[in-house]
């Protein structure tokens, strides 16, 4: 099923205010830019617990006890962003914009002092001793799937979720670590209710695809979700790209194309991927997760540069890091969002890229050629992630390109430079 393009929403990031209702002032302008789906980070509310046991390294980095992945209440809005209410009223502008939404589940794990822990303290996991454990990477506590009651309750959860707010989809946290029959049953609910429902597993696992998942991220080779970043980087080299890209579950498209997510996004702190790959190199990374197949995947301000602080972690009160919107007034960031808008057309234009197959026609160490069949046209695309200028043939109507320069029947593309050709 086509599933077009997604752009990723954190309320702490998007605006200022950090609520639901400021960063729905902005849903038209995320329609403007092309996009199909929103999906929004969770908004539930969040353990504020001060015991810096329970705090994950990231949490400790900008000295905040709140993290929207350390839920309390899978049902209700965090007051900081604003009220089950004004999510509602989201997703309904949203769809008045013409865009889809989906919701972030977290049913791995809660907070220590969520409601669960005082209501129904068999929903989660404990030691020998009857004590909640803490968790290696995220000392939080572990819901308890062997609990039929707790599973019981995850279901209704995501069955209100569609019948009530009227959502579109699920991207599921650590989809991996959850009981497979878990997912099974979910996921045979939500879809009686909602048949097309978009599902999308956080996680390596490809047999989820298998159990109700449309797609994934990543997978434990690391082929699909890093692959064009190493590149990008400068990590691995084209022959070495190309290795991985020709591996068979790759070639169905059933995964994302981030250009970055929330996650990449902390990693980063002030080391942002806007300041790592300069001089068009963001620009020719971009155009390539567009031009393959899968779903392309933008996280809030890559549109316009955004290079700002972005810890998942921090609101504004604690380690501020809402986009640096004076960006998208810059030549550069108004280049980089009528960049977005063309490729977000062009997706549309061609639906078929999602699945189409892709045809490498040229490479060497530094340089890709691909054509990508998509039933009534012909698209190729070459990309120059190398320092030396590099001659190309193509085939068609240039449509987009940038530091390439058609010279009779070729076209010379500088370093980080790309085209894209279209022959009907």
């Amino acid at each position: 099923m086509y599933r077009g393009t997604i752009y990723q929403m954190s309320m702490r990031t998007m605006t200022p205010q950090g609520t639901i209702n400021a960063a729905a002032e902005l849903l038209p302008y995320v329609a403007d830019l092309g996009f199909e789906y929103v999906y929004i980070m969770p908004v539930w509310e969040m353990d504020g617990d001060l015991d810096r046991r329970t705090w994950c390294e990231t949490m400790k980095s900008v000295n905040s006890p709140k993290n929207p992945y350390k839920i309390i209440d899978f049902y209700n809005v965090d007051p900081e962003h604003g009220t089950n209410e004004d999510l509602k009223s989201f997703v309904n502008t949203a769809h008045d914009c013409g865009l889809k939404v989906m919701f972030d589940l977290v049913y791995l794990h809660c907070g220590r002092n969520s409601r669960y822990a005082k209501e129904n303290p068999d929903f989660l996991e404990r030691d020998e001793n009857g004590n909640v454990p803490y968790g290696e990477t995220w000392p939080f506590a572990r819901i308890n799937f062997d609990n039929k009651a707790a599973r019981e309750h995850l279901y209704n959860n995501m069955t209100m979720f569609v019948e009530e707010y009227k959502v579109d989809g699920f991207r599921c946290d650590c989809g991996d670590f959850l009981p497979v029959d878990f997912w099974d049953e979910a996921i045979s609910r939500v879809k009686k209710i909602k048949p097309d429902i978009f599902m999308l597993n956080e996680g390596y696992n490809r047999e989820t695809v298998n159990h109700g998942f449309e797609m994934i991220y990543t997978d434990n080779t690391d082929i699909l979700y890093h692959n064009n970043l190493k590149l990008a980087k400068s990590e691995i080299t084209v022959p070495e790209w190309k290795e991985r890209f020709l591996d068979v579950f790759v070639k169905e498209g059933k995964f994302i194309r981030a250009v970055e997510t929330h996650d990449i996004a902390s990693v980063a702190k002030f080391n942002r991927l806007e300041s790592e790959l300069k001089n068009g190199r963001m620009e020719c990374y971009i155009v390539l997760n567009y031009l393959l197949n899968g779903v392309p995947f933008v996280w809030n301000g890559n549109e316009f540069c955004d290079d700002s602080f972005n810890l998942v972690p921090g609101n504004n009160v604690y380690g501020f890091n809402s986009l640096k919107w004076s960006n998208a007034q810059t030549s550069k960031g108004k280049k980089r969002s009528n960049l977005i808008k063309t490729l977000n057309k062009l997706r549309k234009d061609f639906p078929n890229l999602q699945t189409a197959e892709v045809e490498i026609l040229e490479s060497d160490e530094n340089t890709i050629l691909v054509k990508r069949n998509v039933g009534n046209a012909v698209i190729s695309a070459g990309f120059n992630f190398g320092e030396n200028e590099w001659t190309a043939s193509f085939d068609g109507d240039v449509i987009l390109s940038s530091d390439a320069e058609i010279k009779e029947n070729n076209i010379s593309v500088k370093a980080n430079g790309y085209f894209v050709c279209k022959n009907a």
